[in-house]
């Protein structure tokens, strides 16, 4: 009896070419502060902002995923399951087998995180020479490891280098501001953020001159990593990437958020009203952070919000409509919620004859939640008489957009008229392209 090939697959490489056929790069983010979070609703970051730069000027979709696992993210990208790490990586020839450095983006130092105890305190570290004999915490893979190590032999000196395989280097600076561990390194941009939000914390010791910081592709993707490196030497020296220092360096208040209530890594919250999403977008059968995206879309969360045409509250209801809800201008954000959930649901219900497929049907029936069910319905007629199929959105919106035709906007099967759906096709794509960074940070 012939046995089943057990062999493993061969690793599949993706160079630009593929990168361009598939119009679509893959990139691991870090989740922290800095780089990669949601602020009041928004997707945010330092990295972020720059690789949606990158993705602008050559014409290509990003999708995102997050890791604060270094060893993880090398590994995706040596086996050619990622194009990209888009963190601070500190750039080393031969750092992991299978993977090579772009050229540098910046320089910065890695520094010494301690509690603000002041030099007179027992503990408090002011000279590089003080951490013999010391303790230092520091995450897996991390380049810190080799620099301590690096000290110890350029000093004589003894640390306890802790390599600690679960805890991101943010999670073990908190760490150290909540007093559960001394001492941890950390990138001096990262460190310098988060500040903002751990005063106590002393950054000032900086453990070596600043190290070039690069991004990581796979070593078989020569041509990707020169396109990048193209790309990065015009875009150093552009008004974007300055704009882009001072937003989350120089001026923090322009573009990191302070307040940790609306900050999605110290409070592990999208919103204010994450438990009453849950709730209600759980007793429709909808994925909460899609629901959220669509209320952020409407309100940014604000419930105190009135739109120019009289939409009210959190859900943006006109009065209409939203009576026939029980969502009044005096309700609850609880009620106007509720209300919006049932509005989503009855649509839902009424387009499911048309639309067969779940999660397609759902982008038409959030198009109808900001245009109204009427406009639709002629679509569905159009679309019934003129024997077109509607299997997907875009077959949707192109019933939609005859609307904007005579032919169409008059014919007998269509009851209310002209319509212009430019505003809803931009409306759905932005409420989808939310929703995907909302899956990235926060769990279902």
């Amino acid at each position: 009896m012939k046995q089943p090939d057990r062999r493993p697959e061969p690793v599949k490489y993706f160079d630009y070419q593929d990168i361009q056929e598939r119009g679509t790069f893959n990139v691991i983010l870090g989740y922290n502060t800095l780089n990669y979070f949601i602020y009041k609703g928004t997707p945010q970051g330092y990295q972020y902002e720059i690789v949606q730069e990158l993705a602008k000027d050559l014409g290509l979709e990003v999708k995102i995923s997050i890791s604060n696992d270094l060893e993880r993210a090398f590994q995706q990208v040596a086996f050619g399951k990622c194009d990209l790490i888009a963190m601070d990586l500190t750039i080393k020839k031969n750092r992991y087998p299978g993977v090579c450095f772009t050229d540098s983006l910046y320089s910065m130092s890695p520094v010494l995180i301690q509690l603000d105890t002041g030099e007179t305190k027992a503990g408090y570290i002011s000279s590089i020479e003080e951490l013999d004999g010391k303790t230092v915490h520091v995450s897996q893979r991390t380049y810190f490891i080799h620099q301590l190590e690096i000290l110890e032999d350029s000093l004589g000196i003894d640390i306890d280098i802790v390599e600690v395989p679960e805890y991101g280097t943010e999670e073990l600076l908190r760490m150290v501001a909540n007093g559960y561990i001394d001492y941890t390194v950390c990138d001096e941009n990262l460190a310098q953020v988060n500040g903002l939000y751990y005063p106590h914390l002393d950054l000032s010791l900086k453990l070596c001159d600043p190290q070039p910081i690069g991004w990581a592709v796979s070593s078989q993707a020569g041509e990707w990593r020169e396109k990048i490196n193209e790309w990065l030497d015009g875009f150093r020296n552009s008004y974007r990437f300055r704009f882009l220092q001072i937003k989350y360096f120089n001026n923090p208040l322009l573009g990191i958020g302070v307040d940790e209530e609306f900050h999605s890594v110290p409070t592990g919250k999208l919103s204010p009203y994450d438990n009453i999403i849950k709730q209600y977008a759980d007793s429709i059968g909808w994925d909460w952070r899609l629901f959220a995206s669509l209320i952020y879309q409407e309100s940014r969360f604000e419930d105190n919000y009135h739109s120019y045409a009289g939409a009210f509250g959190v859900m943006q209801m006109m009065p209409v409509t939203a009576a026939k809800f029980g969502v009044y201008q005096n309700s609850s954000i609880k009620e106007q919620v509720r209300g919006g959930s049932e509005l989503l649901h009855y649509l839902d219900t009424l387009f499911a004859p048309y639309i067969q497929d779940d999660f397609e049907r759902k982008k038409a029936v959030i198009g109808a939640y900001n245009l109204g069910e009427a406009h639709f319905m002629d679509a569905f007629a159009l679309a019934e008489k003129y024997h077109k199929k509607l299997n997907t959105w875009e077959d949707v919106l192109t019933c939609l957009q005859c609307k904007s035709k005579p032919k169409y906007y008059t014919d007998p099967v269509v009851r209310f008229g002209y319509c212009n759906p430019w505003y809803v096709e931009i409306f759905v794509r932005q409420i989808f392209e939310r929703y995907e960074d909302y899956k990235n940070v926060f769990e279902n």
